[in-house]
């Protein structure tokens, strides 16, 4: 037995202190014995104690475990090694609809995921159970209503207290929401580019709706032009039969009475190519020939022109130009007929007597060049400035009012200005007290004396004297028409010429003449008027002699472009030609008379119009000048005329019934028949385009009416080859 009381710590779990306390002494075999068995006792009895407070720490733990996975404000579930599910917290029973009795052991990936989703959701398990952490993988599953739901799920492996993998954790966040606004903003933006793609159709269908309302405009002018151009041919083709002396021989007075109706049927015309010009400018069609201008040329062309209606009003009109203000860029041709417009308002509306000058200046900053036109007429009231500028507006609308006009004239200054890059300004006093007109261009050009350089191609200046006179010119014109008109012109400005032969080198002619200009037509005979232009320029002996083109082409540009250094478009009157000779040479004041002409050979010409206005007079001039005609009402009958009659030449009416000219002359065109013969378009048509319309149907060349009838002839003459004329 052991001595004294034993005291037995288990203060620390498996671990015994035996203390003996009292006096020291050996023990006995049996004492050993009996504390071996004693300790044995205690230390099985301590290890049973440790270990049931161990599974209690666990139970305790597990069970804080689970409170903790159902309080979760997330989704949580748990499946064992075989994928059954074995923990459904709360908030995945709420969010699905399942609570945790009815999903308790069945199978996650069988019952709840879609079949599309089964191996994917596999797999992300798959690597769990292999201890592989999966982080951020969608898990799609279906709620008890059958509703898909998204969560994006943590997966871990699950172990016991022996580190044994037995299943899988799941703790997922909900992002079904999400994804319905994702897939909502997707929507949306998917909206919003139908819509973006909608209103862009929308444009182009408006786009296309403009761009066919501009057309059906341009159609609608087109058309108007050809039934206003018509009647006025006729009238104009009449006039001139009769002054002609196609009928017969006429009174002194009869003559004075068609001088009115002459001049009221170009006054007509003059409106029309208002319109049009109005209406080019406004569709974007117009193309300026933008080049260096001498101010003091294109005013003293202008002034010249109203200078005649002034003298008989007796109004003073003055012109004066600042000598630092040289040139400026400026279609030629456009800016001219802006002052003579503001020149011949100032003058219209100015009682006799009254004074009308024109001065060109710089303004204080020199960046501008101003064109003023001031008159002490009638004036205009403050209140009515501002719309003097919009077309078809006249301040003075009464019937008995005193001045004629359309209100066209200023708007078509206004818009051609603007294309120049300029503006122009209106002031006056007031009632009575006279107006003053300003045009302003931009001073970008300051040459005095010359022109600077353009783009030519064979890399020489655009030659225009402006000191000297022209005393010799060489005329280069296949047709005696056109030469005795320009024969006058030239006469009048004491220049003498000769006329060029075709079948000799022009260049050599030129330089054998010693010309100081030289008139080029451009359809010449056998020969194009643009070739003998670039020979002329090519050739260093005489590049440098001003050459004029003559032409009834709209191609100034290209003239300018290959060298010419002035353009005339036929028919041109005597202040076109005064001008031109005025910017190269400064010439004098010219005044042409038309000469007498001989008759042309008889010939036989097919005139196809079914407007009988325009061709009986036509017909009738031809007859007179011993040509033979035949006339067909429509295109069919020009057609059938053509094979049976063999005409010489053909003039083609464009808009005609059953079959239009248009038609008519590529079908004349397919016969070898009509291979040959010369065809003029006859058209009261005046849009772009026609006339290249036109060509491309196989027309030799193309007349806008009005036509004049001597310069038709000159046209058939010159097709014909008639040269004893």
């Amino acid at each position: 037995m052991l001595d004294g009381p034993i005291i037995v710590d288990s203060r620390f779990a498996g671990v015994v202190c035996i203390e003996h306390i009292g006096p020291a002494r050996s023990w006995s075999p049996g004492e050993i014995a009996f504390a071996k068995e004693l300790g044995n006792f205690l230390s099985r009895a301590l290890t049973n104690r440790a270990r049931a407070e161990s599974e209690a720490a666990a139970n305790l733990a597990a069970e804080e475990l689970r409170r903790l996975i159902e309080d979760a404000n997330a989704p949580i579930f748990g499946t064992d090694t075989d994928g059954h599910i074995n923990e459904w917290n709360g908030y995945i029973a709420e969010l699905t609809g399942f609570p945790k009795a009815e999903v308790m052991g069945r199978s996650l990936t069988e019952d709840f995921i879609s079949d599309d989703f089964r191996e994917y959701v596999r797999e992300v398990f798959d690597r769990a159970l292999r201890g592989q952490g999966t982080d951020n993988y969608e898990v799609p599953l279906y709620t008890k209503r059958g509703n898909r739901l998204l969560l994006l799920l943590n997966a871990t492996p699950r172990r016991d207290a022996d580190d044994q993998i037995i299943g899988v954790l799941g703790i997922g966040q909900d992002i079904t929401q999400r994804e319905r606004h994702l897939a909502d903003l997707e929507a949306e933006r998917a909206s919003l580019t139908q819509k973006v793609e909608d209103k862009t159709a929308d444009l182009t269908r408006s786009n296309l709706e403009l761009a066919r309302a501009a057309r059906a405009k341009d159609e609608f002018l087109a058309s108007m032009s050809h039934e206003l151009r018509t009647p006025l041919s006729g009238i104009l083709a009449i006039s001139e039969s009769l002054r002609e002396d196609v009928y017969g021989k006429l009174a002194d007075q009869q003559r004075k009475a068609l001088e009115i109706v002459d001049e009221s049927g170009h006054h007509l015309l003059t409106l029309i190519n208002d319109i049009l010009d109005l209406a080019k400018v406004q569709s974007g069609s117009m193309e300026l020939d933008i080049e260096p201008v001498e101010t003091s040329m294109v005013g003293t062309a202008a002034v010249r022109f109203v200078r005649e209606t002034a003298m008989r009003k007796n109004i003073t009109v003055t012109f004066s130009c600042d000598s630092a203000v040289a040139t400026v860029n400026a279609d030629h041709r456009r800016l001219r007929q802006c002052l003579i417009n503001l020149l011949s308002n100032a003058v219209k509306f100015t009682p006799e007597g009254g004074e009308v000058s024109l001065e060109v200046k710089a303004n204080d900053k020199a960046d501008k060049i101003l064109f003023t036109v001031t008159d002490n007429g009638v004036g205009i009231s403050a209140e009515n400035l501002d719309a003097v500028f919009d077309p078809f507006v006249q301040l003075d609308a009464r019937l008995a009012r005193e001045h004629e006009g359309t209100g066209l004239g200023l708007a078509l200054v206004r818009e051609m200005v603007e294309l120049h890059g300029g503006g122009i300004s209106a002031a006056s006093g007031g009632k009575g007290l006279g107006c003053v007109f300003t045009i302003w261009l931009p001073h970008t050009v300051q040459v005095t004396g010359g022109v600077s350089d353009l783009n030519f191609p064979y890399g020489h200046p655009l030659l225009v004297p402006t000191t000297g006179k022209a005393e010799t010119a060489l005329v280069v014109e296949d047709s005696d028409v056109a030469v005795t008109h320009l024969a006058n012109f030239l006469g009048k400005a004491n220049i003498d010429f000769a006329v060029a032969s075709l079948d000799q080198s022009i260049p050599d002619q030129a330089f054998e003449s010693a010309v100081d200009i030289i008139f080029l037509d451009i359809m010449l005979d056998d020969i194009s008027g643009w070739t003998v232009l670039e020979e002329l320029k090519q050739d260093e002996r005489v590049r440098d002699i001003p050459v004029v083109v003559t032409t009834v082409l709209d191609e100034p540009k290209r003239a300018k472009a290959l060298g010419a250094s002035g353009f005339l478009q036929k028919p041109f009157n005597k202040f076109d030609f005064e001008a031109e000779i005025s910017r190269l040479f400064a010439g004098p004041n010219t005044t042409v008379n038309d000469e007498d002409r001989e008759e042309p050979d008889r010939r036989l010409i097919l005139l196809a119009d079914d407007n009988e206005i325009s061709s009986r007079p036509i017909a009738d001039f031809l007859r007179s000048k011993r040509f033979e005609v035949v006339i067909a009402k429509d295109g069919q009958a020009a057609v059938d005329l053509c094979r049976t009659e063999a005409p010489d030449a053909i003039l083609m009416d464009v808009q005609m019934p059953i079959m239009d000219g248009i038609e008519a002359t590529r079908t004349i065109r397919s016969t070898r028949a009509g291979e040959e013969i010369p065809i003029i378009m006859l058209t009261a048509l005046a849009m772009p385009g026609d006339r290249e319309r036109c060509l491309a149907a196989g027309a030799t060349d193309y007349m806008t009416k009005p036509i004049g009838l001597k310069k038709l002839v000159g046209r058939l003459n010159t097709l014909l080859g008639i040269t004893n004329q």
